[in-house]
């Protein structure tokens, strides 16, 4: 990186109150920030979905490892509760919004920023890491980039098994006239390898 991008400032806070999926009503109890739900191979995360127009940060449920959850081709949706949505672009008339369920569909979710590490059960992260800043049509996200050990730098996006690649310490950069409150950082996202136009080692 060269400096010139910036992060925009106003990184958006916790929400309080859980969201139960399947009843659509707001819970009494409050639940950890992460934990199981149920099963043991599910587990509650909050996450950042960033579409090409809108920030959508709440919380989602998982089973079993995300990278295959995330996969599943009988998933089209992603449901996000007690969702805080941002219309990212400083000109967008849809400034902000809170929903108890928000669903965006999968194909439209660039990057999913997950903001506290995941149990070890829940992430599949390959051994070996490229210091790489990708760029989709809205960010540029510069991060430790998870790949299988044998394949080249230039075809890790191209090549990957999994619809969403692993990145580790992220920084999330806008390319383009924001609004304050996008995020910034996050300690794991989720990219679509689709949306990946080029990138980049630093």
């Amino acid at each position: 990186m060269t400096g010139r991008l910036r992060p925009q400032t106003g990184l958006l806070r916790p929400q309080t109150g859980t969201l139960r999926p399947q009843t659509g009503l707001l819970g009494n109890q409050p639940r950890p920030q992460t934990g199981t739900l149920g099963r043991p191979d599910e587990v509650e995360l909050p996450v950042i979905v960033l579409t090409s127009m809108f920030q959508v940060r709440g919380r989602m449920w998982i089973r079993g490892a995300i990278q295959t959850y995330l996969g599943n081709e009988q998933k089209h949706t992603l449901s996000i509760y007690n969702a805080d949505v941002l219309g990212m672009e400083a000109s967008n008339p849809a400034a902000r919004m809170n929903q108890p369920e928000i669903v965006v569909m999968k194909k439209a979710a660039s990057v999913i920023l997950v903001e506290v590490r995941p149990p070890d059960w829940a992430m599949m992260l390959m051994p070996r890491t490229e210091s790489l800043v990708a760029y989709t049509d809205q960010f540029a996200l510069m991060g430790m980039y998870h790949m299988p050990t044998d394949v080249r730098i230039q075809d890790f996006a191209a090549l990957s098994a999994m619809e969403f690649i692993a990145v580790t310490d992220v920084k999330v950069f806008p390319l383009f006239q924001a609004r304050p409150g996008i995020v910034q950082t996050a300690p794991i996202a989720l990219v679509h390898k689709t949306a990946i136009r080029l990138f980049h080692t630093i």
